[in-house]
């Protein structure tokens, strides 16, 4: 899936942002929704996004 419009992507309350995250193992560092860019970006959810946080639309990178 490619990145939406910044003013179409989803608020932090929409998708249940934490941060830090709350569930082992999941974070957006290995979502592959992550872009690790300066600053990170997510395909769907507005900044800030941070390598530690979680969102509800978290899905685990493939193992390449």
């Amino acid at each position: 899936m490619s990145e939406v419009p910044e003013h179409r992507k989803l608020s932090h309350s929409a998708v249940g942002y934490e941060s830090p995250s709350q569930h082992r193992g999941k974070n957006c560092g290995r979502c592959e929704h992550y872009i690790a860019t300066t600053p990170p970006r997510c395909e769907h959810v507005k900044g800030p996004i941070r390598f530690m946080d979680y969102c509800r639309k978290f899905e685990a990178k493939e193992n390449k």
